[in-house]
This record gives C-alpha cells, structure tokens and sequence, in this order.
C-alpha cells in the first residue's frame, strides 16, 4: 500500500509540474531541489527501516550491488540515462 502512495507522489507532482511549467529556469532549480530532497527522505526514513526490518545478511550487497550498477551506468552512458549528458 505504501508504494501505491509513492507512485501516486510522483504522478501528483508530474500534473503540478506541468500546470507551473515556466519558461524561466530559475525556478525550475528550487523545483529539482524539492523533488531531490523528497526523494531522499522517503528513501531514508521510509523505504530502508522497512528494507532493513528483515533479517536478510544479503540485504546490504543487493543495495550496493544497485548503487554500483548505477555508477557504471553513469560511467558508459556518459549521464544520458537521466536525461542529459555531463
């Protein structure tokens, strides 16, 4: 039920985004900050307890295994899998 709500964060903020879309980038920089900023804490304080609350020794090399391939994706694809080159 909690990733109903997770999914249903990011459609609401897609359908406020492009209401407020703006020609103007200054304000688009507070927007990615906000949306960062929200990612991370439902991923500390909400999705790790729960991923942690089980007694799984493999919980912790399956998390860096998935932070490592995205640094390997980020290596080859040069950033273009988020949606811009570096």
């Amino acid at each position: 039920m909690t990733y109903v709500f997770l999914f249903g964060a990011v459609v609401i903020g897609y359908l406020i985004s492009s209401l407020l879309k703006t020609k103007e980038m200054k304000q688009m920089s507070i927007y990615l900050a906000f949306s960062g900023a929200f990612l991370l804490a439902v991923t500390i304080f909400e999705l790790l307890p729960e991923v942690f609350a089980n007694p799984l020794k493999t919980t912790g090399i399956y998390i860096l295994t998935g932070i490592l391939l995205q640094i390997c994706l980020e290596f080859f694809s040069k950033g273009a899998e988020h949606g811009h080159v570096h």
